[in-house]
Parts: C-alpha cells; structure tokens; sequence
C-alpha cells in the first residue's frame, strides 16, 4: 500500500509570484529489507516506542485492523490486516493515518454509538475530546467532532471529566447496560472515579455521551504512593499517603477475566514496571476488588508476567481475527524505559469473557521494523564502491547501551533498490560510548573514498579517515579516530553534513545543533590535507532556524543538501518533526547568501516524528530525489520522488474561502469573495480532473461525471493559494 503526499520543489522565485514545478513524494513501503536473512515486513514504518493499541476497520473490510498511537512523536501507524483467519499478517495502510486528528496523551478506539465504526476518545485540555467515525468504503475514514470535552455531573453541578494527560483511563460499559461508561483516577490520584454514562436510561440507546460520577472509590481500593501498594477496602477519604495525595500516573484496562459478568482491572503504574490484576468480587453495579495478582498474566494461563522498564499499559485488542481480543502491553511513558523490545504480545487461547494469555513476543510490529531503539539518523553513501548508495544509520542509543551505526548494504539493482543489515555496530563505534551520533560522509582527503565525522550530543566532531584501497567492491576500513576535530564544538548535539558550499573544490562542513540554526565551516586546508578554525566561519548560516518555541526550548537541526536540476537545495530536520526546506543558497556571483530563501517549513507535509533526520538522493535513477527520514520512534520512512502532483499543503495565509455542500453528491459551490481566481480539481492519485478559470467570487459546478472517493480543490489568485479537501459520495 503507498501513500502519495503533495510536495513541491520550486525552481524559481519571482517578485510576488511563486514560480514552481511540482514533485511528487510517494511513500514506499514495498522495498524490501533483510535482516539475518529474513524480509522485515513493514521495514519502512518508522519504529514504535512508547504505543497505545486500539482496533477499528479501516478499509471497511468486516476485519479488524490496528490502529497505533505512539506517543513518541504523536504519531500514527494504521495497520491492515490481511483478512486471514487466526493470523496476524498485517500490511502497511499509512494513507489512513491522514484521516486523524492531531492527537497528544492519550487515545483509545471504541464505538461509543454501536454503528460498528470504532470511534476516537483522546486526551484534550486535562478531559476527554471524542470524534465520531462517519466514514464508509468509498471514503475511506473520516471522523468527525462529536464532543469538543466531555463533561460529568460531580455531585453538584456539571464539570469537564478528568483524565490526567499521563493516565489512561478504561472506556468500556462497566455495568454492563449497553453504553460506554468510563473508570479514571480522581484528579489527585489514588482511588478511582466510576462515571456512568445516562445514554440508555435517558434516550433508551447508546448513542450519546451524558455522564455522572456515580462513584469516587469504584472498587473499595485505593492506590498508594509507592508502585503497585494497592489497599483493599479503604474508604479513599485520603488518596495516597495518609498524609497526603498520591502522584498522577496509572493505567486502567477494564476486562471481564473470570467470566462473572463484572469488569476487574488490569493497573499499570507510572513507578512500576509489571502489571497487577484487581479482581472484582462484587458485582457489575456494586464493584469491591477482592485480590490483588501483582504478576498478571502469569496466572492466566501465560508463563510470564509483564516485566517492562517503566510504566506498563494494556490493551484489549483482536490482532490475529478469531474475534477474540488479545493481550498488548507497551510503555506508557516518554523516556527512560526500553524503546526496542518494549511491545510485548500475549495470544488469548480463551474467550473475550474469560482470557488465557499466551506469551508470543516482546516486540510485536516493531520486530518487523528497520528499529534502532531511540533516534534514528540516516545518510545514504556507497561504502564498498560498488556504484549503489547503501545507508548508513545513527542513533541516540540502546536501551542500556550507548549509540552505534548500523550499515544496510543495498543489494538490489541501480532501478530496485534492496538492503541487507550488515552490521548493527559499524566501524566499532559503540566502543566510542557516545550518544546521539549523527554520520557524515564525504572524501576529506582527496584520496578517491568515503571518509567518515560523526557528531554527538557533546557538541564535538569526530573523524575517522578511511584508509582502505580504491577498487570496486573494496569496502571501508576506518583509521582510529580522531576525536574532538580540530575543536569545533557545537552547544550540544552537532548534526555535521559534509559538502563544497563557496565551489572551491574543498569539502566544507555544515553543522546542525540544539538551538536549531546550522554553522558553516568552511575548509581552509588543501585537498589532500583538509584545515577548519575551531570557530565557524559563517554562524547562523542563511539564516536558517528550525527552532518552534511553541513546541520547544529547542530546535535539534539536522541539516541535509542535495542537488536537484543543478542547483543546490537544503533540508533540514528538527525537533518538531517538521522538515524546513531551503532553496537559493548563493547570489549570481556564487557568494553564500546571508538569507536563505525557506520553501515550505515542512517539505512533503510529512509527519514522520520528533527529531526527523532527512536524507535526499536519487536512489533509482529516475531523475527525481527519494528521501528517507528517521525520526525520535527508532526508524525510518522512505518516499520516491516523482512528477506530479499528490497530497494536501495548508498554506499559511490570512485569506479565506468556503466549500459546500461537503460531502456533496451531484453539484458543489466554491466562493472567495473579493477575488478572481482558477480552481483545479485533482484525485488523489494527483491526476488533473476539472479546471477552472477566471471565476470571480463564486462557481457552482457539477460533479456528475465525478466518482466517489476524496479529492482535492486548490484555488489560485495570484501569488495565493488555497486547498480544500472534497469528498464526494455516491
């Protein structure tokens, strides 16, 4: 399955006028990788670190697939299951992944209204945002807001229902009536609120979100202060301490595990690294917690309780289609716990009413993933001179280990690309013990190979000299380091790129940092004996920051150039996972320019995660740069460059324009007041369906000859742009 997503190289700019011809960036996930001799299955999908697990039917084939929101960056991942019985082969859907919302915290999946469409419950401003599923097969799915923040009555009046930002909260019909109620820790930890949902007793259906605290102290437990100090039959008058109130941070599955019609909990804890099993020995409208099994699931049929680093949540979810739900746990936090073998899989052998977990792997999906724990910083380079680019990648680190290079050997063909694992520690580095290496790869000395400079969270660079021979298929062999060269020493994290900016045949250095700008060092040495002042020569080169204080105090610049129709272009990574691209680095006399002109701050409308790292070359041979990005999750998305035109920009203009009915079936009407405009209308494949020009303010046009599915309306005034989404049903 591939994914097309707009993105425009502009060749030239003009006065008031963008003058551009368009590329399009399609997201492979089909080139295969190898690793100990077996094919990864969704190598190109960008690592999981810390995920949350819900199912939901994305192509609206009866089946369930998985959705994945990985708290690592923000991200989601769709996955689509085969449709095979009992298995769980699953196949990349990343075009899914568009239709969400922007999502932080928290988010679990489930059909509020039971119209067999998983709807969306996310964390939202300290409570609870729902968007409901209103799509079908022909569009794919598309939510809508049904709830901006859920409210309950607490005793007195009506206020914004809880959840802490750091918890998950259970959403599941508790007392077993038809309709979604939902267990959370009280805002100051401890003991759990019981808010029942009124949908069936007001409206006789499930299909609205009305609650009310039915209990402060569901269950008759209250939580200690210290991990998993569960005290029964305690009246909660004091969460936490006796003197005080309990820290925020839990995690809630509600599930039926003893087939007696009540919902017991699965608890996870911010302190805590394994999962406790709370049984009700009440009943489904009376809960008290009877027993406490601090190695869940070990006692449920499975050999092996839950042992993570830190803060373990579950998850309820069918991943091998016997609609029986499965066993997930992942970490639930965003650092300081294990980023590579951190999602551990039980099969349920039993029912959905009474489980018997089974134990299968400690790294479902990402097992099958290109996954180098934390970070991931790619650069292309031909290390054996064989004519095809290899990748080369670097880390933050391994859990409980420091960071390394991993070497892909591409063993395809000049058109296919295909890449072997050769080594998880090239060149030795880990022996090195730094942290966060960012790979550069340039020939330093004029001696015909690659030679390599490593940055690291220190600031400093590092070289190592390639010394072997120059012959095809000759691999490389480093001398020993020099390490901290020359002295050049960023703040912290140097990100270095290697390439002849001021055209005097000697190679330069352009480095990128944590506050987000890059550094020029320009090569004052000969070609065979290369010389750099330990200060740059150009600081703040092009005027060029990646820094979103929104976001962060941070900008974390990884900067990447590379050559398209001659001329140089520069992108550059960042924290925010946003990738800046730059274009006009030089005036007529080939003298750097003081400004950089900045194309699009996010090239590709990407969203590959924090810490995105780009690496740009044309890695089968159609003339147009493929780009492969790592991000903060461990891994690595690939796109292939093409002609074309695919995808949704948001430009960023105070003008605006309307689009309605929509969706719409026979005829649409588009309006921009006070302006005459032309109107093009592409499918989602980037073909030109319909074009309009000279409109003034308003057309109405027919969508007669229109098949269903999405497309997109872009309006041209000018200098200005604007893009709708249109979706057109049957």
């Amino acid at each position: 399955m591939q994914q097309k997503i707009l993105y425009t190289l502009f060749l030239g700019v003009v006065s008031a006028c963008v003058c551009a011809q368009t590329i399009s960036l399609q997201r492979i996930d089909t080139i295969a990788v190898w690793e100990n001799n077996l094919r990864l299955a969704y190598p190109w999908c960008g690592g999981i670190n810390f995920a949350q697990f819900s199912n939901a039917d994305l192509n609206f084939d009866g089946v369930n697939d998985i959705v994945v929101f990985d708290r690592e960056g923000n991200r989601i991942l769709t996955f689509c299951h085969s449709g095979l019985p009992s298995s769980t082969q699953f196949f990349p859907c990343p075009e899914y992944a568009n239709a969400f919302p922007d999502i932080y915290g928290w988010m679990l999946m489930t059909d509020y209204n039971q119209d067999g469409k998983a709807d969306i419950f996310h964390y939202w401003n300290g409570g609870v945002k729902v968007y409901k599923q209103v799509g079908n097969a022909s569009t794919g799915p598309v939510f809508e807001l049904a709830n901006e923040q859920l409210k309950s009555f607490y005793t007195y009046s009506t206020m914004p229902l809880y959840i802490s930002a750091a918890d998950i909260p259970a959403i599941e019909d508790i007392d077993g009536d038809g309709d979604l109620d939902i267990l959370t820790f009280h805002f100051m930890g401890g003991c759990v609120e019981y808010h029942k949902n009124q949908s069936v007793e007001l409206y006789g259906h499930a299909d609205s979100l009305i609650f009310r605290l039915a209990s402060d102290n569901w269950g008759l437990f209250r939580e200690g202060s210290f991990s998993y100090d569960i005290h029964l039959n305690d009246s909660c008058d004091a969460p936490g301490t006796p003197g005080g109130w309990r820290h925020s941070g839990s995690t809630l599955l509600a599930i039926d595990i003893d087939q007696d019609l009540d919902k017991d909990l699965v608890l996870g804890d911010i302190d805590g690294n394994h999962l406790s099993l709370l049984r009700n020995d009440g009943t489904s409208s009376f809960a008290q917690i009877g027993f406490v099994d601090a190695e869940f699931p070990k006692n449920n049929h499975s050999t092996l309780p839950v042992q993570l680093d830190l803060f373990p949540a579950a998850y309820y979810v069918d991943v091998n289609n016997d609609n029986v739900r499965d066993l997930i746990v992942c970490p639930n936090t965003t650092d300081h716990a294990e980023t590579r073998n951190s999602v551990w899989h039980y099969q349920n052998h039993g029912t959905n009413s009474q489980p018997e977990f089974v134990f299968m792997e400690n790294n479902f999906l990402q097992g099958e993933m290109i996954e180098f724990g934390l970070g991931a910083y790619p650069v292309w380079v031909d290390y054996n001179l064989d004519g095809l680019m290899d990748l080369v990648v670097g880390n933050a680190y391994y859990w409980n280990g420091h960071a390394q290079l991993a070497l892909y050997k591409n063993t395809g063909t000049p058109q296919q690309p295909s890449f072997t694992l050769i080594t998880q520690d090239y060149a030795g580095l880990s022996a090195l013990q730094l942290s966060h290496i960012v790979p550069a790869f340039a020939d330093m000395d004029a001696d015909g190979d690659m030679d390599m400079l490593i940055g690291d969270i220190s600031g400093y660079l590092h070289y190592f000299e390639n010394i072997a021979a120059v012959l095809p298929g000759m691999q490389a062999l480093f001398a020993s380091p020099q390490m901290q060269y020359h002295q050049i020493k960023e703040q912290a994290y140097s990100a270095p790129f290697i390439a002849d900016l001021n055209g005097d045949n000697l190679p330069d250095i352009i480095c990128g940092n944590r506050a987000g700008k890059l550094n020029y060092y320009q090569n004052i040495g000969t070609a065979t004996n290369p010389q750099f002042a330990t200060l740059p020569h150009i600081a703040n080169l092009g005027g060029v920051s990646v820094h979103n204080p929104q976001i962060s105090n941070f900008g974390h610049s990884i900067p990447h150039l590379f050559m398209y129709q001659g001329q140089w272009n520069l992108a550059v990574g960042s924290y925010s996972g946003e990738i800046a691209h730059y274009y006009i680095l030089h005036d007529i006399n080939h003298q750097l320019l003081d400004d950089f002109t900045l194309i699009q701050n996010n090239m590709g409308f990407l969203k590959p995660g924090t810490y995105s790292s780009p690496a740009l070359y044309d890695i089968n041979n159609d003339g147009f740069p493929d780009l492969v990005t790592g991000n903060r999750a461990g891994g690595l998305n690939l796109f292939f460059g093409s002609e074309g035109y695919a995808g949704i920009p948001l430009p960023h203009i105070e003008l605006s324009s309307t689009l309605w009915p929509n969706p719409a079936q026979e005829s649409v009407t588009i309006e921009w007041p006070d302006r005459l405009f032309d109107m093009y209308v592409y499918d989602m494949a980037g073909r030109l369906i319909s074009c309009k020009e000279n409109i003034f303010q308003s057309n109405t046009f027919s969508l007669v000859s229109f098949q269903s599915g999405m497309y997109l309306v872009r309006l041209v005034s000018g200098q200005y742009h604007l893009f709708h989404k249109l979706i057109v049903q049957p």
